[in-house]
């Protein structure tokens, strides 16, 4: 079970649902993914669920940047969206260990339109909410009519675009898994990744490039890589194999997408393609976040982000450029 927050004296787009307020918000017990709602309050939960003993206030918050960024008293949310006329923020904490979602229970804070819209941009800052660990999405509604691109759907907790990390599944092809949600999250503890004093690019004039295109997983993925099974199809994996592209003479590796995907996504439903797995990644979800299921050992959206970028600094060392 998860809870709706929401400032008592917004237009609600729950109109017709009884509540009970206390302070300033009005708390109701709902499921993220059956939607069901039942009335109870309890405000301590809304501190257990998301891990902090710090009260959980809101504040405007600010329009730009877009996505989860860290504000001086808080973490700040903001998205666009030009024709939503409802906008609800929910919050779901994560697995220490890998920014994993627990489970589907939420906290969900209805947006007011007068005080946190700037033009196109909704935006809230939570105070008090961790700096690491917090998975998050969108609830939006808005006008109907797929002839003019409306597809608004309220009941669909949508991943923020601008998400610099997605939280889903773990394993690669997991069918197991295959209608896991993907979420936003976030990491503010992390010092920030060590580049080293002497990384520089390696500016390979375009004419001069010899080019690999190459699938980060398929490269390594096979058994006859003979690398490790908790690296193969990693992007620690194509590190291990630098020295075999400099023997090819490579000076370049174009990248199939690298960018967060479901590989599963003809799995969903049914459809004449349901037994097929996503190999090359041409379907993105997520354009500012690395794929996370190209970690290694399964470790998830931080360890992802984090080897992808070991991955970038070994290939410039090495003098190999990336083209994505």
């Amino acid at each position: 079970m998860g809870l709706i927050c929401r400032k008592a004296a917004i237009a609600s787009c729950w109109e017709g649902i009884s509540g009970k307020v206390r302070g300033r918000y009005l708390v109701k017990a709902s499921n993220v993914f059956d939607q069901s709602v039942e009335d109870t309050l309890i405000e301590e939960r809304v501190l257990s669920m998301l891990g902090t003993d710090v009260p959980m206030k809101y504040s405007p918050g600010v329009a730009f940047p877009l996505g989860a960024s860290e504000a001086e008293n808080g973490i700040n949310f903001a998205i666009f969206s030009q024709h939503a006329s409802c906008v609800t923020l929910c919050l779901s904490i994560c697995g220490r260990e890998n920014n994993q979602q627990k489970n589907g229970g939420m906290i969900e804070i209805q947006l007011d339109p007068q005080k946190n819209k700037s033009g196109d941009v909704w935006h809230i800052c939570a105070e008090g909410l961790l700096r690491s660990g917090v998975a998050y999405g969108y609830r939006i509604d808005g006008p109907q009519g797929r002839e003019q691109g409306h597809f608004f759907d309220r009941r669909v907790v949508l991943l923020d675009p601008y998400a610099k990390l997605v939280s889903g599944r773990k394993r690669f092809g997991d069918v197991t898994n295959k209608m896991s949600k993907f979420l936003g999250t976030y990491d503010f503890d992390s010092l920030p990744f060590d580049w080293g004093p002497d990384y520089k690019l390696p500016n390979i004039p375009e004419t001069d490039l010899v080019i690999y295109e190459m699938n980060v997983r398929g490269f390594t993925v096979d058994e006859s890589s003979g690398l490790h099974p908790d690296i193969r199809g990693s992007y620690l994996g194509v590190i291990q194999k630098i020295p075999h592209l400099l023997e090819l003479g490579i000076n370049a590796v174009e990248l199939l997408p690298v960018f967060e995907f479901d590989e599963l996504e003809f799995q969903r439903y049914p459809n004449p393609r349901d037994h097929m797995i996503n190999t090359w990644g041409y379907s993105t979800l997520n354009f500012f976040s690395p794929m996370s299921r190209y970690a290694s050992a399964g470790g998830g959206p931080l360890v992802a982000s984090n080897e992808f970028k070991q991955m970038v600094k070994a290939l410039h060392n090495a003098g190999i450029e990336e083209i994505l």
